[in-house]
């Protein structure tokens, strides 16, 4: 089995390199000089930091990210023998740590606490940011030696549509005019949901959770969204706080955690701030407007919640649903009261109740198509090129199937694997069939996995290992694709003895085999519908083959295309019941809701 990776040690002070010392704290370790002007500690870009926790690895600050009242987040490269990742380096500010003392180090404490406890899962929640090194910082500031608290955490790529959710909800409000749709809304509830109750598995509040402490990386259907920032995260069912002072955020941090009283801090303290976020997603608009702490106490107080109808910017779908958005009202009201007792027990609770209202929206009618200039992987003025993992003599990997966020799962020949973005990890196989056995491993959302294995046999694999194994009728001997979704409405496809087939598997059972029988092989499966898929490769003349499947009625229409030899690859997106497939020189098939368009690319893609 791979080598299972320790859990970090915040406790241990790291050696620093390439940084000139003014002086020596007691033990020896080099302190670094703090400007009392640098309040955004620009005096620490190009230092490298040597981490304590892993041998030969160090961390150089290229570039400051943001910067606070408490802490300053630089850009950082990684440097270890095996490769290079870019990190997010978070440093307590020391004029923070000087005034707030045990109060500082005990929030780095509670951050590096909680993320090291979800690291220990492999694989780990993808809607939580990944902690990968903490240690300390020694400064002289204003004469005085302090040990300043550092977090490496996994960088989270944004790209031009933003990397928090206040960034990526103000681009929609700015090019649509609305928040997000239903569709989108929904994905990123659910994907904050499972972090909150992730969070609360281990035993921790989050208490900070707000659209700026939201990480979003990934597009469309791969778009994952991730709850950051633990500075003030405690354990549940304590009363008080450590310190004094406030603790959250106005508009969006539970009253009990706003004013300390004997009221113990549960899971519905961050319950509270999810139906706040998920108000926010869906209007573009704050669910509480107070300017003072006391008029936000006032309106929690109260039994009245503003209305999503009330919001200029709702998406028009939504907004036509009046017995959906009245539904999702009650949901927020109920779980923002100011009476802990009445809210939902937990976040998979709350999204559970608002979640179908967002789901059973529609197709979206949005269509969009992007043609994007290609660039000669030879300019080197566009391409930077560096090592993530060197090869492994003693590793082959067979199948690779990759999240949004750079993790990844996959399978070698000494069995299953997990990358986290930074070092390889074993996988817990437990429930599945041998190793030599997978053929194939493929995305079916952030954190799931469909696994397929011989003969003919598939498997969901998530955060908690293997969920669920289905075996197909035994006249097929492989399955090279499965498409849909596994509790619902899916479509494998098959080989059997007599060529390819395709199969459908509706609520647990399968359905006849529609046999290909001109086909030689199928290269693509996509979904463009609730009920249809798309269905592309080559005939057994040599020539391509495309197919519009209808899965609950078994019929199978084949599609003209050009006389190129193979439909190469595919993809389909239900919601919006588009789809495109690509061909053999340059051709490329769209389809929306029924119909085809055809186009030809230059020959040389």
């Amino acid at each position: 089995m791979l080598p299972q990776r320790r859990a970090v040690s915040p406790h241990v002070l790291p050696v620093l390199h390439g940084v000139q010392p003014v002086n020596r704290s007691p033990d020896s370790t080099p302190v670094v000089r703090i400007d009392p002007n640098d309040h955004r500690l620009d005096g620490l870009l190009g230092l490298q930091l040597a981490s304590s926790n892993d041998p030969g690895v160090r961390y150089r600050i290229d570039a400051r990210l943001g910067a606070g009242a408490s802490a300053t987040t630089f850009f950082a490269i990684r440097h270890a023998p095996d490769g290079q990742t870019p990190v997010v380096l978070k440093i307590l500010s020391p004029s923070y740590v000087s005034m707030a003392g045990s109060t500082a180090i005990l929030s780095a404490h509670k951050e590096v606490e909680t993320l090291g406890r979800l690291n220990e899962q492999v694989p780990p929640t993808p809607f939580v940011v990944r902690l990968v090194d903490a240690g300390w910082l020694m400064v002289d500031f204003l004469d005085t030696v302090l040990p300043v608290p550092w977090i490496a955490t996994e960088y989270v790529q944004g790209g031009p549509t933003g990397t928090t959710l206040l960034q990526r909800v103000q681009l929609s409000l700015s090019k649509t005019g609305h928040a997000f749709d239903p569709w989108r809304a929904a994905r990123a509830i659910d994907c904050l949901s499972r972090g909150i109750s992730a969070i609360h598995a281990m035993g921790i509040i989050h208490r900070d959770l707000k659209p700026e402490n939201v990480l979003c990386c990934g597009t469309g259907a791969e778009e994952i969204f991730k709850v950051a920032d633990f500075g003030i995260a405690r354990a549940q069912n304590v009363v008080g706080t450590f310190g004094t002072g406030l603790y959250g955020t106005i508009g969006y941090a539970a009253p009990e955690q706003m004013v300390p009283d004997t009221t113990p801090l549960s899971a519905r303290t961050d319950v509270f701030a999810l139906a706040a976020v998920a108000y926010f997603l869906l209007t573009g608009q704050d669910l509480f407007r107070a300017r003072s702490l006391a008029d936000y106490l006032l309106q929690c107080h109260q039994a009245e919640r503003l209305s999503l109808l009330d919001a200029p910017q709702l998406y028009p779908s939504l907004r036509e649903r009046e017995e959906a958005c009245r539904a999702i009202d009650a949901a927020i009201a109920n779980a923002t009261a100011r009476d802990q007792n009445v809210r939902p027990l937990s976040a998979a609770a709350f999204s559970s109740v608002i979640l179908p209202w967002l789901q059973s929206a529609g197709p979206r009618r949005t269509i969009t198509h992007v043609v994007q200039r290609a660039v000669s992987a030879a300019d080197s003025t566009v391409w930077s090129w560096s090592w993530r993992y060197r090869p492994a003599e003693e590793m082959i990997v067979r199948h690779v199937a990759w999240d949004a966020d750079g993790t990844c799962l996959f399978a070698t020949d000494r069995g299953l694997a997990f990358w986290d973005g930074m070092r390889v990890r074993g996988a817990p196989a437990a429930g599945l069939p041998p190793i030599d056995t997978i053929r194939l491993i493929q995305p079916s959302g952030p954190g799931r996995w469909l696994i397929i294995c011989d003969p003919a046999t598939f498997a969901l694999y998530t955060t908690h290992g293997v969920t669920e194994v289905t075996e197909s009728p035994s006249n097929a001997t492989k399955l090279d694709n499965v498409v849909g979704d596994l509790k619902d409405l899916a479509v494998a496809v098959a080989r059997t003895e007599d060529g390819p087939a395709l199969m459908t598997l509706c609520g647990g059972r399968w359905f006849r085999q529609v046999r290909l029988p001109d086909v030689a092989r199928v290269t693509t499966l996509c979904r463009v519908g609730d009920a249809v898929w798309l269905v592309g490769g080559h005939k057994r003349g040599g020539m391509a083959f495309a197919a519009r499947y209808f899965a609950l009625d078994l019929e199978l229409e084949e599609l003209r295309v050009p006389p190129v030899r193979a439909v190469i690859a595919g993809v389909g997106d239900p919601d919006s019941e588009q789809g495109l497939l690509g061909g053999a020189e340059g051709t490329v098939l769209w389809y929306e809701r029924g119909d085809l368009a055809l186009e030809s690319l230059p020959t040389r893609f």
